[in-house]
């Protein structure tokens, strides 16, 4: 997941560049407007990945003799994505889970596809503390310092953390932590808990495994306090501007790519382990989320 951004950039192209009917000679020339928002982004600046996407398209364009132009787009705001969308201006947009579900309410677009890695479709938080602050962490009133491995600026760590808080009969988490710290890279929110820099961190369960084996003495030191549900984070979808033959082609060819002694290769470098189709019940973790923080703010008023 920490690397989908760059990957689905990249095999969007892939599979363009490589479509061509096996019975027939015809190639596409096409213009796909691919959107993207840039709060499933994490450890990648869009820069970079722009300008991998555009060097990469103008190398197997020119080895398949195509003429493909891919126009990218970074969005910060889910206004603007609505406004481009209701304007019939992408043809291809990556999103979060939960933007997903608002877009929904207002346009029309076709969820594809989702990314595997280490053998799930999900994406799990844990809340991590130091062994010694666990026994007393929620009926402390006042911490100091939380560590959140993000992706530009994604608030569901956050609304997580305020439903667990409020079942626990404590304020939203910016009221019981005197300082919040956002990072990018989530490798850098174990180590301060470990060493007591940090009172508490939100990571990704999947990553806390990996480092936790590299160090066993992580999971002997450090306490998972709670684990959020199964919760798909990022989906590729499809609009209504790009043609259905060229829609079939690039699903079948980015769900194929695993299949292959390439895919294989990028797979293994951007450590996604392949692309499957969408089902309307991998949102339903994150679907959980904002329905509990919707009744909990209306409980409020």
């Amino acid at each position: 997941m920490k690397i989908f951004t760059l990957f689905c950039l990249i095999l969007s192209s892939i599979c363009v560049l490589n479509a061509q009917d096996k019975n027939t000679s015809e190639k596409y020339d096409i213009v796909i407007k691919y959107g993207y928002s840039v709060k499933v982004l994490m450890e990648i600046d869009p820069s970079d990945a722009e300008a991998a996407l555009r060097i990469l398209i103008q190398h197997i364009a020119s080895l398949k003799g195509y003429h493909i132009k891919v126009e990218t787009v970074f969005y910060t705001d889910i206004k603007a994505i609505k406004k481009d969308l209701q304007e019939k201006k992408l043809d291809v947009l990556a999103v979060l889970g939960g933007e997903f579900l608002e877009l929904q309410k207002s346009v029309i677009m076709q969820p594809e596809l989702v990314p595997t890695s280490q053998g799930s479709i999900y994406h799990k938080y844990i809340l991590i503390t130091h062994k010694n602050k666990a026994p007393n962490f929620f009926s402390t009133k006042k911490h100091n310092k939380l560590l959140v491995s993000v992706s530009k600026k994604n608030e569901f760590p956050f609304m997580w953390l305020d439903n667990i808080f409020a079942k626990k009969g404590l304020p939203q988490v910016n009221k019981v932590f005197e300082n919040i710290e956002e990072l990018d890279k989530p490798s850098m929110a174990v180590l301060p808990v470990f060493f007591s820099k940090a009172d508490a961190a939100v990571v990704p369960l999947s990553l806390f495994n990996v480092v936790s084996e590299l160090n066993p003495q992580l999971k002997k030191d450090l306490v998972i306090l709670e684990e959020s549900e199964d919760m798909l984070l990022s989906v590729i979808c499809f609009t209504s501007n790009l043609p259905q033959k060229v829609q079939k082609i690039m699903k079948e060819a980015m769900i194929e790519l695993k299949d292959t002694r390439q895919g294989k290769q990028i797979l293994d470098i951007f450590n996604i382990e392949g692309m499957q189709t969408f089902d309307a019940g991998y949102l339903q973790g994150i679907r959980n989320l904002i329905d509990e923080n919707n009744k909990r703010k209306n409980k409020k008023k």
